[in-house]
């Protein structure tokens, strides 16, 4: 198997890929071709993204974990080890990519399968997460669904080059946690058969209107009171992105401080957050109440673009709303 044909077993939509610029990553709307797929393995500065999930039918072909290690504290191989044991023993196929190169930089976690509903997957893997404790890690595809006119979550491809590490990612020898050459990573996943997931007792009607973009809003109010809040803040709640890991605790506290400042209640705020896997009426009001008292003004595009660019994608290279 080539590189190519294994990009085609992972790549879930072709209509647009994503490229890494120096703000993060700008979408590009034409179709992902063989050759923009062999410039980004031929040339360091031309990276690529594809988005996860099919908005035809809300799937996705690779799913995976990712587990950061950008403030150096985290030990990758420990985690990715019982990320892939735990998804071994429950009869998936699953590989280690280096995302740095070196898996001490930080590793993704994948699978690669047909076709395969996005709410089955997060749901398979949050119980994977859950179980091992290791909440803190985040899913891809970020989302349970895409609306038609949405994009969602994205991650880089296997063998594209890291401007962080200056080396391209690897796919990591499960069994010494040493890096194949390109040419053993493609003969060993080219023997990985395609994973079965488990289907999810949850239904997708539950989680969207799927003929109205916007989900149903318990507050009335917290519609309002978005329009006036950053467009980023707006396409999170309306595309149901779930926050995450570091930068998905930053991207709320970012949240709440705007909505507070535009004098949202409480009820309002919490009502934001609802539809998030892990959402605590209680520690929500809590944090609430802490940021109130705190008086925070809100948050510089920069601090965001900084802290959130994983969950922000391609969305600040679009928008001319500025603070």
């Amino acid at each position: 198997m080539d590189v190519f044909s294994f990009y085609k077993r992972i790549i879930s939509r072709r209509d647009a890929y994503a490229l890494k610029e120096v703000r993060g990553y700008s979408r590009q709307n034409y179709k992902l071709t063989k050759r923009i797929l062999n410039s980004s393995l031929e040339y360091m500065g031309f990276v690529i993204g594809t988005y996860n999930i099919n908005p035809d039918n809300n799937t996705t072909r690779n799913p995976l974990i990712d587990i950061d290690n950008h403030s150096g504290d985290v030990d990758v191989k420990k985690d990715a080890s019982l990320i892939y044991n735990w998804l071994s023993d429950h009869n998936m196929y699953p590989y280690i990519e280096g995302s740095g190169g070196d898996i001490k930089y930080g590793a993704h976690v994948g699978l690669i399968c047909q076709q395969t509903r996005a709410i089955d997957v997060r749901d398979f893997l949050t119980q994977c997460l859950n179980e091992l404790n290791l909440q803190h890690h985040e899913i891809y595809p970020k989302q349970d669904f895409v609306s038609a006119d949405s994009y969602g979550s994205l991650t880089k491809l296997p063998f594209q080059y890291n401007n962080r590490t200056n080396q391209r990612s690897m796919i990591i020898n499960p069994e010494s946690y040493e890096p194949f050459n390109r040419e053993e990573a493609l003969l060993y996943l080219s023997q990985l058969p395609d994973s079965i997931i488990p289907v999810s007792d949850r239904q997708l009607t539950e989680v969207i209107n799927v003929n109205n973009k916007e989900p149903e809003i318990i507050n009335a109010n917290l519609k309002i009171f978005l329009k006036m809040c950053r467009p980023c803040i707006q396409d999170i709640y309306y595309n149901r992105i779930q926050l995450s890991g570091h930068e998905g605790n930053d991207f709320r506290v970012v949240t709440a401080i705007e909505l507070i400042n535009f004098g949202a209640s409480d009820e309002t705020i919490t009502d934001y957050f609802r539809y998030q896997t892990d959402f605590s009426e209680h520690i929500t009001l809590k944090y609430i109440k802490y940021l109130r008292e705190k008086n925070y003004k809100n948050t510089l595009c920069s601090t965001i673009l900084r802290k959130c660019s994983n969950i922000l994608n391609y969305k600040c290279n679009i928008c001319d709303y500025d603070r």
